[in-house]
């Protein structure tokens, strides 16, 4: 099912407390505002037939397992993070990642899909645009959706881009705020297993489980004025850094977002047209750390 920027259009996200719950109401879900033309699709696994018998036509097919496939973009609002986080961070004692629902409602249409885990996660953060989270969603099935027609949006504001804050630890020293960095990108990989992987041979209509396979993989790149040669220079040496970033609104709430592990794996300097020197699209790598590796290559924390 597609869904459109409409002001009859609603997202519901929640967050499950393991497998298979099954949250009904609607007062369960937080509704948010859809800035983006997204969709979740059903794959119903149909496979046509047209093998080497002497048919004419493909008038044949079968079933395989059932599963939802998609991508929904999240604004950053002060104070409703937690749940997405934890969606997107967290893993239990057998290394997997959390469940949730979305249930959405387009005029008179409503699906829910449930099992729903944070596959890719994408975080840009640029000198001009509202912070996001865009998450591709896989999901083990779909059923009858839930009536979220008099729930109401979020009313509050995303973070704006004068609440952000980005600090660098750089040549090997302690964290200090970068007032050159004009944009990030981050890109989590969950490494959740395809419907394909997930299905068993038995009667099943979905994916019998739908694992974090391993750790999450979190890469990214940033652009930065050449003010100085620090960046470049701890790349040349293989020197390691962090990046922490802060979005932050007064007696509402502050979203720390920490990767206290980066290897720089490139580095490219351009002169801009206006004279200025910048360093665009600088990758970097983060990794775990602390003893046996045990501490994430990316935290997120809201308070």
């Amino acid at each position: 099912m597609g869904l459109v920027v409409a002001k009859r259009t609603k997202v519901g996200f929640a967050l499950q407390s393991s497998k298979g719950e099954d949250i009904t109401s609607a007062a369960d879900y937080m509704i948010y505002p859809l800035p983006d033309r997204e969709s979740l699709a059903e794959d119903l696994g149909y496979t046509f037939l047209q093998w080497a018998d002497g048919r004419a036509y493909e008038d044949a097919y079968v079933q395989g397992v059932r599963s939802v496939a998609g991508s929904i973009t999240f604004p950053l609002i002060p104070g409703e993070c937690s749940d997405l986080i934890s969606w997107f961070v967290t893993r239990d004692s057998d290394w997997q990642g959390k469940w949730a629902s979305i249930a959405c409602e387009y005029v008179n249409a409503r699906r829910r899909f449930r099992d729903c885990k944070a596959g890719r996660v994408r975080v840009e953060l640029r000198s001009n645009e509202t912070p996001m989270f865009r998450v591709d969603v896989e999901g083990r099935f779909a059923d009858t959706g839930v009536d979220l027609t008099s729930s109401h949006a979020l009313e509050v504001k995303p973070y704006e881009v004068k609440e952000q804050k980005v600090e660098l630890k750089l040549g090997g020293g302690e964290y200090a705020q970068s007032s050159d960095v004009h944009t990030i990108s981050l890109e989590i990989d969950n490494q959740v297993e395809g419907a394909g992987d997930g299905a068993t041979i038995k009667d099943q209509l979905y994916p019998e489980y739908r694992a974090n396979d391993f750790g999450p993989i979190v890469t990214g790149t940033l652009d930065r004025r050449f003010v100085d040669s620090d960046l470049y220079d701890d790349f040349l040496a293989g020197q390691e850094g962090a990046i922490k970033i802060t979005l932050a609104r007064a007696a509402v709430g502050t979203l720390v977002i920490e990767l206290p592990r980066i290897v720089y794996t490139g580095q490219a300097i351009h002169a801009g047209g206006t004279g200025i020197v910048t360093e665009e699209g600088v990758p970097f790598q983060a990794l775990a750390s602390g003893t046996n590796y045990t501490t994430a290559p990316i935290s997120m924390t809201e308070t």
